[in-house]
């Protein structure tokens, strides 16, 4: 299953210092690949460009946001990685003070259509993340809560 990039997807995402994978390590899911656009409200990220930098990470560049971008960069560096059968790509912005990763979860519709979420820590929050595996520790419990995913957001591949 593949899509776009989860980060420049959704609703506003919190940064945190770990990442949810293990960069270098995971391949990327090819079918991400490509620009990608959403018609939903004033999101953060309407149209993003993911290309791929080698077999384990992309580029992704922020080609139009809406009036909630927060970031002052639109380059970052992305991976994927599958906790509990969810498929979430992570990213880093490029050449800015902001060292923190930026995690969305995506789901593929059909080879043109994605749908993306913003993903919320339900049991212990950021303050529990010390580590990769805390993280994804706190990803897979939150998973099994209703409220995990929010901010669903449909993507074209253009």
């Amino acid at each position: 299953m593949a899509l776009p990039f989860l980060l420049l997807f959704t609703g506003c995402p919190v940064g945190i210092d770990y990442t949810l994978g293990y960069p270098g390590k995971e391949e990327i899911d090819k079918a991400l690949i490509g620009t990608w656009t959403t018609v939903a409200e004033d999101p953060d990220y309407r149209t993003v460009t993911i290309s791929k930098k080698d077999n384990f990470s992309y580029d992704v560049e922020v080609f139009e946001t809406g009036s909630i971008y927060s970031l002052d960069v639109t380059k970052f560096t992305a991976w994927v990685t599958k906790v509990d059968g969810k498929t979430f790509l992570y990213a880093q912005p490029v050449g800015s003070s902001d060292e923190q990763y930026y995690l969305y979860c995506y789901e593929e519709v059909d080879k043109k259509t994605m749908k993306s979420f913003d993903v919320s820590l339900l049991d212990g929050g950021m303050d529990s993340v010390s580590s990769t595996e805390t993280y994804r520790a706190q990803v897979e419990t939150s998973l099994k809560m209703e409220e995990c995913l929010t901010e669903e957001k449909i993507w074209t591949k253009e």
